[in-house]
């Protein structure tokens, strides 16, 4: 799908196991509209733990690769519509997944928050010792 302000917006269709062979056309004829329905998220970028893709296996939705691998030319809007809907009803192999969460999920902010909490807390405790420790 293209907007001209936005770029090549990438369609996540779905999940089609790797036993079917059959694969379904990456783009549409231009005479057969086809409607999807789905949700509009901003595509969460791969980080240091995401393996590079190999060949057409992507591990995280790296817009750029991707985009280079179907022979996008020109920019790609940094959203991702997630199907709802099938687009290739006849295959029915072919699954619309869910699409990711759309909160922050911030594992090192939480850590340091805990963290910071139980070494106040510790502090705090050996404060009290060392207090009760000198009054008696």
């Amino acid at each position: 799908m293209s907007d001209p302000r936005a770029g090549t917006i990438l369609v996540d269709r779905g999940f089609l196991p790797a036993e079917v062979a059959e694969r379904p056309a990456v783009r549409a004829d231009a005479a057969m509209p086809v409607v999807i329905a789905g949700v509009v998220r901003r595509a969460t970028e791969p980080n240091a733990m995401t393996p590079p893709p190999s060949g057409q296996v992507f591990y995280g939705r790296d817009q750029m690769a991707m985009a280079k691998a179907l022979g996008v030319a020109g920019p790609v809007s940094p959203y991702t519509v997630y199907a709802t809907t099938s687009a290739n009803p006849e295959l029915t192999a072919l699954r619309p997944v869910a699409p990711p969460a759309a909160f922050s999920n911030n594992h090192l902010g939480y850590a340091l928050t805990w963290f910071g909490l139980a070494a106040v807390l510790v502090g705090f405790y050996a404060a009290v010792m060392v207090r009760r420790y000198r009054s008696s």
